[in-house]
């Protein structure tokens, strides 16, 4: 299991086109993982726009990284993501991220 002391959390968001439209963004690097998770979309209006499915909100993904760039930002092995989940709410996605950060640093632990 990778500990958490060696998880790098990132200020801005992983993945999706448009996050710089996104209120909401949680980044982690755990080993050779990207987590990433992003919601709250607005788009020329106040009402907050769905990234998949009508009520799904939020979404969190997890990429192939093999380390960083000489600016410390993630690289990506590839844009095809590993895993996705989708949320209808904010408080959702902390959690779903937290433990898919979990239990992608458990399975690393042979690696």
């Amino acid at each position: 299991m990778i500990p958490k002391s060696e998880w790098v959390w990132y200020g801005f968001a992983g993945h999706l086109c448009v996050s710089r439209r996104c209120a909401y963004h949680l980044c982690t690097r755990i080993g050779n993982r990207l987590v990433s998770t992003v919601g709250a979309y607005f788009f020329n209006d106040d009402k907050m726009q769905p990234i998949a499915g009508p009520n799904d909100f939020y979404e969190t993904m997890v990429f192939e990284c093999s380390g960083e760039d000489k600016h410390g930002n993630p690289f990506l092995d590839s844009l095809s993501e590993l895993e996705r989940h989708v949320y209808g709410g904010s408080i959702a996605a902390e959690l779903g991220h937290r433990n898919i950060c979990i239990r992608v640093a458990a399975r690393q632990k042979g690696e």
